[in-house]
């Protein structure tokens, strides 16, 4: 038989998980578009770098639908962060099987900087709004 705090633990990553379904479909729909290969692909501008923005912005999207799904402040901002690193890590392995794609070390590392960067503004926004409503 379980503890209470440990049904409290189960409850509140039940709830975050039904809370956190717009970021499965985004997750699933990273890993469809991680799975056409190469020469299936619509050509990339010709920016260096582009990739790993576009990288950026499409792991900076999954920890921002996470991080909006929290209950009471849980799971904690470093659990997501974990989360969207190693998703980016299966998803780099994942190319591997996928013709024409290849895992780079670069991409996860992007990958990692979008998630931290918009965790990291939304950690900022957060701590203001209860400064603000701490001053009234």
């Amino acid at each position: 038989m379980s503890s209470p705090d440990s049904q409290n633990l189960e409850f509140s990553w039940g709830r975050y998980a039904k809370r956190a379904w717009l970021a499965w479909i985004w997750a699933a729909l990273l890993f469809v578009q991680s799975s056409i290969p190469y020469d299936m692909l619509p050509p990339a501008p010709p920016i260096i770098g582009w990739d790993k923005v576009v990288h950026m912005v499409l792991f900076g999207i999954l920890a921002f639908l996470l991080l909006k799904s929290r209950v009471d402040g849980q799971p904690a901002v470093w659990m997501i962060l974990l989360f969207c690193l190693a998703y980016g890590a299966t998803d780099e392995l994942h190319q591997l099987a996928v013709p024409g794609r290849f895992a780079s070390i670069y991409d996860w590392i992007a990958d990692g900087i979008g998630a931290g960067l918009v965790a990291w503004i939304m950690v900022r926004i957060e701590a203001g709004k209860k400064r603000t409503f701490s001053s009234r």
